[in-house]
């Protein structure tokens, strides 16, 4: 590109680049690495990374001009970093009691305040932000912290962990928490990588890289040990995830609607926003979970079954573009920023009826028969997953 075509930005100094569209490579991690590209008059200047733009996606806002530096600076950097310093399968051992905070400091000492990390080295290939949705769980965010810091470093990964935390104690809602933490990440840095990753999973292998596919959501917990290392089924979307800015506002985010626990993570939006979920090999994504009691505050909630339900006519409204919240406080904490976010209290169902069909199917699940009818719908209980609505004969 002729060093003519650019525009100088007077805000920051930067170069501004022209829209420009990039072809996907469908399912490939392979991505393209800064490179020096010599002008039409003969100086050097540094290439931007490949940034996916969809071309139905008018809500979708990308700049490239904070990856174009003046030729004097593209000199100065440092070279990209080549293959990571994988240790390979790396099987974890849950201790007895978590990390302090000075056993945490000691593996991961160049973790700038905020959780931030970038490789000393070289220029990272992959800029992720970590987004940990969170409450009251300070033993599992410790162990995540020692266990999660160490293996981003190791794949030489420029990132920043963003703990969300929902404030109070009302009913948790998970998805409308994960909208409400995006929209403060994105504000916070241009990060061309969201990581959602569930606080009690620990990766067992470095090589699942914690990097984004350019045109397809990757679910990295392909196989957890509490499913026996497979995965539970095909439409489970859960535990860590990792979607682009842009892939994440084309499926509109998550559900606002969730309140509690259940079916979350099996909403199909990723496919009815014209998008597949590609996944690294079992033998590769495997996590284990830390063992631990339902929170309270986060009980099975079968009415959010009617929620899934309504995917197919709701996911368009009801997501990224209509969440609402109240960020309480931001701080740089020594090893993540932590955003505490209110979300807002359940809005239980007001029907009778409705709330008639929810507390039937809470007490068939305490009773353990397969099925219960009620005045408007049926429930049966299957292995592993809770409950469903029974289609009538």
């Amino acid at each position: 590109m002729s060093s003519s075509t650019l525009k100088k930005n007077k805000a920051d100094g930067a170069l501004a680049a022209p829209n420009v569209k990039y072809d996907c490579l469908t399912c490939q991690i392979d991505f393209p690495i800064n490179r020096l590209h010599r002008d039409d008059d003969g100086v050097k200047s540094q290439r931007p990374p490949l940034v996916q733009r969809h071309e139905k996606s008018a809500i979708v806002e990308s700049t490239l001009s904070a990856w174009w530096k003046s030729p004097e600076a593209a000199q100065a950097q440092l070279a990209s970093c080549g293959r990571f310093l994988s240790l390979g399968p790396s099987p974890v051992n849950l201790s007895s009691s978590p990390p302090s905070l000075k056993e945490i400091r000691k593996r991961s000492a160049a973790v700038s305040p905020g959780g931030l990390y970038r490789p000393p080295d070289c220029n990272a290939r992959h800029h992720a932000a970590i987004v940990v949705p969170y409450r009251k769980r300070p033993t599992h965010l410790r162990a995540l912290l020692d266990h999660l810091h160490p293996l981003l470093q190791r794949q030489q990964i420029h990132y920043r962990i963003y703990v969300v935390e929902q404030s109070g104690s009302g009913t948790f809602n998970k998805g409308k928490l994960l909208n409400a933490g995006v929209r403060e990440v994105v504000r916070d840095e241009d990060w061309s990588c969201l990581i959602i990753h569930d606080v009690d999973l620990l990766a067992e292998n470095d090589l699942n890289t914690y990097a984004c596919d350019a045109c397809n959501p990757r679910h990295l917990a392909v196989a957890i040990d509490k499913f026996e290392y497979r995965l539970p089924y095909p439409q489970y979307f859960g535990g860590v995830v990792a979607v682009t800015p842009d892939q994440y506002r084309k499926m509109n985010g998550f559900s606002n609607q969730y309140w509690g626990w259940g079916r979350e993570d099996d909403d199909f939006r990723v496919a009815l926003s014209g998008m597949k979920v590609v996944r690294p090999p079992v033998a590769i994504g495997r996590y284990k979970m830390i063992k631990h009691q339902r929170d309270r505050g986060n009980e099975e909630n079968p009415y959010n079954f009617e929620v899934l339900n309504r995917t197919e006519l709701t996911w368009h409204s009801d997501g990224l573009n209509s969440v609402t919240y109240e960020l309480l406080s931001k701080e740089r904490a020594a090893f993540y920023t932590h955003l505490i976010i209110s979300v807002g209290e359940n809005p239980r169902p007001r029907l009778q009826e409705e709330t008639a069909t929810v507390r039937a199917a809470v007490a068939l699940k305490k009773s353990g028969r397969l099925s219960t009818h009620t005045s408007s719908s049926v429930w049966e209980k299957t292995p592993g997953r809770g409950f469903r609505r029974k289609p009538q004969p």
